[in-house]
Order: structure tokens, then sequence, then C-alpha cells
């Protein structure tokens, strides 16, 4: 991928959980709508066929709710470490840092190891 376009993915993976969030909130308006209307009446119990049915709808509609708001917050999270990742990486570009050669800590006790 070319070098300009890797921030513009991190943004815009920001702008679509963004959106995601919104939309989930969009879910919740839209139950508390179904939840919100006249109270229920006839019946023995109170309830009519129409209330059951939003109450339904209202029930589905939460679920799907909580799952595109959380997936929201997960793409945002993930936005924002490739962001991160990106600047690490342009830093370490920037200031020629090597990295350290580390020997593995088994290597004085293994065998053939340096005594």
């Amino acid at each position: 991928m070319q070098t300009f376009l890797r921030p513009l993915m991190a943004w815009l993976l920001i702008l679509g959980g963004w959106l995601l969030i919104a939309l989930g909130i969009v879910f919740f308006l839209d139950c508390a709508g179904k939840l919100a209307v006249t109270p229920p009446t006839g019946g023995a119990r109170g309830l009519n066929q129409t209330s059951i049915v939003q109450y339904l709808e209202a029930i589905v509609m939460m679920i799907i709710g909580i799952f595109v708001f959380r997936g929201g917050i997960q793409i945002v999270k993930v936005g924002i470490a490739a962001r991160i990742c990106l600047q690490a990486h342009y830093d370490a570009e920037r200031l020629k840092v090597k990295p350290v050669e580390r020997k593995s800590p088994l290597s004085s006790v293994a065998p053939g190891g340096d005594w």
C-alpha cells in the first residue's frame, strides 16, 4: 500500500467506527420510540396484539443496536491503534533506531551455549 494512503486508512477506520456508533444510537432511539407509544390497553392482561409486536420489535432492535454500537467502539479502537503504530513507525524511521540484539535467556544454560 502506498505510504500516503496508510494514515488515510486509519482515519477512515475511525470515521467508520463513529458512524457505526451513531447508527447504534439511532437503533436505541428507535427502541425508545417503540416503547414510548401509548400504554397498552385491552385484553385480560392489558396487552393487545399490536403492543406485543411492538415489544418484540423493540427487543430485536435493541439487540441489533448493542452489536452495532459495540462494533463501532471496537473499530474506533483499532483505528486509533493503527494511527499510534504508524506514528511510532515514522518516528523510528526518522531517528534510524536499530533493534537491540538480545541473547536468549536459555543460551547460558543450554548445552552448547556460552559458559
